[in-house]
């Protein structure tokens, strides 16, 4: 029933447990208190080296918010992000979650925009966008490719409206081989739609170039790679006009895909730059 109605856009207000907020931040205090040190080695390690980042960049609220303010699951979830984000981005961990930062070496794989932001769905919820071809293992390194999806999903959760209603996936693979699929970085990227502070509603994949090819192969490979909660909230497409009945019309497709939107990638990275000067400067 929650699945269904998180897919439909359904699913229930928080607002009543907004108004407790406070209450709340103080059981997920309780609850980090409670999880052993050789667990949360990663979260300590940034409240020494960047205690700002931790609380601008994953606020407990975020977490509270995405578990429906279940203080025991936000805290596990916070200390699963640092643990995340320091074995993808190493010493780079500690910086901004930013280009000039944490993914100033990844400008390559950003670049070739095999995921994007997409406009918002009907329902206010963000549209990630990722393209499966582009995310070449061989051309570009898989950790890097790793990061870049990291930094991208920090961008929709640092919205508030956005990071309240959540987001959903749009895969394509309609150009994917099956000797394309790299069941590692596949694992991984996937393992980072439950670690980041912003919930997963949906993972639409439309295939009508090759639907009985997903139908019959692709779609349970990817099955069998990706987590549980991720499988159930899995959905495969004969024609693109489907994805209109969960909120998600073709102008905001990207044209690659056969929508109208057209945004090219160096715009998108440009406009992020300003952002975050802005953001930069406003700190100083």
């Amino acid at each position: 029933k929650e699945i269904h109605d998180e897919l439909n856009g359904m699913e229930r207000s928080t607002l009543d447990l907004e108004e407790d907020q406070q209450a709340y931040l103080l059981q997920m205090e309780e609850e980090l208190l409670k999880i052993p040190l050789d667990e949360k080695q990663a979260y300590m390690q940034a409240l020494i080296h960047c205690h700002d980042l931790v609380v601008s960049e994953s606020s407990s609220l975020k977490f509270l918010r995405k578990h429906r303010f279940d203080a025991a699951a936000s805290a596990k979830n916070l200390i699963e992000y640092w643990t995340a984000r320091v074995e993808h981005f190493k010493e780079k961990a500690f910086l901004p979650m930013t280009l000039n930062g944490a993914l100033q070496d990844d400008f390559d794989a950003l670049s070739t925009g095999f995921v994007q932001i997409l406009p918002k769905d009907s329902h206010g919820r963000a549209v990630l966008y990722h393209e499966k071809h582009l995310a070449n293992p061989r051309l570009h390194h898989r950790d890097s490719l790793i990061r870049v999806v990291f930094y991208i999903c920090h961008v929709v959760s640092s919205d508030e409206e956005m990071q309240k209603k959540g987001f959903v996936l749009i895969q394509n693979s309609d150009t994917v081989l099956l000797t394309d699929i790299d069941r590692i970085y596949a694992r991984k990227s996937t393992s980072l739609g439950q670690i980041v502070p912003i919930k997963l509603k949906a993972v639409h994949v439309p295939s009508p170039n090759l639907w009985p090819m997903h139908r019959s192969m692709v779609g349970p490979i990817l099955m069998f790679v990706i987590p549980k909660n991720m499988r159930m909230r899995m959905h495969f497409y004969r024609t693109l006009e489907e994805l209109e009945d969960y909120g998600i019309s073709m102008h905001c497709l990207p044209l690659s895909i056969g929508g109208s939107f057209n945004r090219a990638v160096e715009h998108w990275i440009e406009e992020r730059r300003h952002i975050e000067g802005r953001e930069l400067d406003s700190n100083d």
